[in-house]
């Protein structure tokens, strides 16, 4: 049996498939990458988990945190066969294949921290459960130093002073 290992060594493909494939696929590229920031923001940095500094590094954009790496990230995962990709841009559905079902089972969550991956799967079901426009409104005022450069954050949050 495949034991966990130190936080700082868990791949961050490991995080994005967990949170593909607890509990009900993500609708939208949005909602996965704010799903993800949030597990840096609110699970890997209040654990002061050093994996933190090798996880997804987030930047203000056009509609929040972003980052680049997710993207050719997600590309690997559906090219290897862990994860599909169903619909176009805007609205994407991002769901676990049989093989990548099989891979987050035997060794996946096996090397996670227990309290790491439970905390993970409870993230991932908060935060899919709002609306996107919930979602975002939530990241915008927890983390405004990310909306700086957004596209939607007057019409999402009003007029800024």
């Amino acid at each position: 049996m495949q034991r966990s290992i130190p936080i700082n060594q868990v791949p961050k493909t490991d995080y994005l498939l967990l949170i593909i494939g607890s509990d009900g696929s993500i609708e939208g590229r949005t909602r996965l990458e704010k799903i993800l920031f949030l597990t840096m923001k609110e699970v890997l940095d209040r654990l002061r988990a050093p994996q933190a500094a090798r996880f997804y590094q987030f930047t203000p954009y056009r509609f929040g945190p972003f980052s680049e790496d997710l993207y050719d990230d997600l590309e690997f995962l559906r090219d290897n066969g862990f994860i599909e990709i169903q619909g176009g841009p805007g609205s994407e559905v991002f769901s676990i294949t049989q093989k990548g079902t099989t891979f987050l089972e035997e060794k996946v969550k096996k090397r996670l921290p227990p309290d790491v991956l439970e905390d993970v799967v409870r993230l991932k079901n908060k935060y899919a459960r709002l609306s996107i426009q919930e979602l975002i409104v939530y990241v915008y005022n927890r983390y405004p130093e990310y909306a700086v450069k957004s596209e939607i954050r007057e019409s999402t949050l009003g007029k800024v002073a």
